[in-house]
Order: structure tokens, then C-alpha cells, then sequence
């Protein structure tokens, strides 16, 4: 019995799939892009940290000018 268990050999077999997939985690691991996702898909765009700052105070100030000339404030108190 002893011997059965010691001349067990394991084979290193990797499918592509998996060495695409431990490639790609591995890159992303190590990359310092901001992984952002997209609004209606499943994909996701990566973008340079300063990009993506840009882009949400771009988003953000469009948001303020949008909901300012919808919307005029009124005084309801009396």
C-alpha cells in the first residue's frame, strides 16, 4: 500500500483557457488602470486613474447644470 501511495505522479496538464485566465488576472493584479464598468453591458473599460477623475467631474458638472435650469427655486414659506 505504501508503495502505490509513493509512486503516485501528477501531470502539469494547463488547458489554453486556463493559461489565458491565470495570464490575465495576473496583468490585472499588477496594472495600476482603473477598471471601470459599463452602464447597460456586462464589459468593462480600463482607463488611467486621471482619466477616470476627469470623466466623473465632467459627469458630475453636467448633472448640477442640468438639474439648475430644470428646476427654479422657489420660496414657499410665507
Amino acid at each position: 500500500m505504501m508503495s502505490l501511495i509513493q509512486n503516485i505522479k501528477f501531470n502539469n496538464n494547463h488547458k489554453p483557457f486556463q493559461t489565458q485566465l491565470q495570464t490575465d488576472t495576473s496583468k490585472i493584479k499588477t496594472d495600476t488602470s482603473v477598471y471601470v464598468a459599463a452602464d447597460k453591458t456586462n464589459n468593462f473599460y480600463r482607463l488611467q486613474p486621471e482619466q477616470y477623475n476627469k470623466l466623473v467631474q465632467q459627469n458630475v458638472n453636467k448633472s448640477i447644470q442640468e438639474s439648475t435650469t430644470q428646476h427654479t427655486p422657489r420660496n414657499y414659506c410665507n
